[in-house]
């Protein structure tokens, strides 16, 4: 007959290489995860997904979806000897004018780095992606996602098929009143429905005007 186990024992512990494994699962489940060396892509109407790898490089993505000078938004790849050495994102800016490549970097200035029969490169500084125009295209662009009520989508249509307006005009004179009206023109400028001109905060005398197709 087996003595039984006292209070103080403990009994034997398994070696049973099925438990062993079970338990390298479990151990491997709690360990810290790996930092991803990209965020999750960033796509808007003006550009297909794509991936970034700082938060400076999703702000100038936003602002430059909110610049209705740019038409068009595109990933590119370049070689070192393409870019400055302390480049960490590029991206291809189709413009009215043309298009250009703009580098983002950690102390390159703002110049422009070109040869001839090259595409026009701009070096464009870390440091230049902070302030208040980007402070408002985050704000804009944290309300992408709002329903907008089509009525009052059609109403702003109306008024911008005269020309630009400042958004307190609208919203005062010609649009019907409603407590988020204000968001629902933000969110129509993200979605590609109007053009909104950043120069500061946002307010009653930002300026809206109908989208630049061409």
């Amino acid at each position: 007959m087996k003595t039984p186990l006292r209070a103080t024992q403990r009994p034997p512990t398994s070696r049973c290489p099925f438990v062993q494994a079970v338990s390298s699962v479990f151990a491997a489940v709690v360990r810290p995860p790996i930092q991803p060396t990209h965020w999750v892509g960033f796509s808007s109407y003006k550009c297909k997904a794509m991936q970034y790898p700082r938060r400076c490089c999703r702000d100038f993505l936003v602002l430059a979806t909110l610049d209705p000078a740019t038409k068009r938004i595109e990933p590119i790849e370049l070689a070192s000897y393409e870019k400055p050495r302390d480049c960490f994102f590029a991206v291809k800016l189709e413009r009215g004018g043309g298009s250009s490549i703009a580098l983002l970097c950690d102390r390159t200035t703002n110049v422009a780095l070109s040869k001839a029969n090259e595409q026009l490169k701009i070096a464009v500084p870390r440091s230049a992606l902070n302030g208040p125009a980007v402070e408002t295209a985050r704000m804009i662009w944290s309300r992408r996602g709002l329903q907008v009520d089509p009525q009052f989508t059609l109403e702003v249509a109306d008024i911008l098929s005269e020309g630009p307006v400042a958004v307190g005009h609208a919203l005062k004179n010609r649009v019907k009143h409603h407590q988020f009206a204000a968001d629902w023109i933000m969110t129509m400028a993200c979605k590609g429905l109007l053009d909104i001109h950043i120069r500061g905060p946002f307010g009653a005398d930002t300026v809206i005007s109908a989208r630049e197709t061409a």
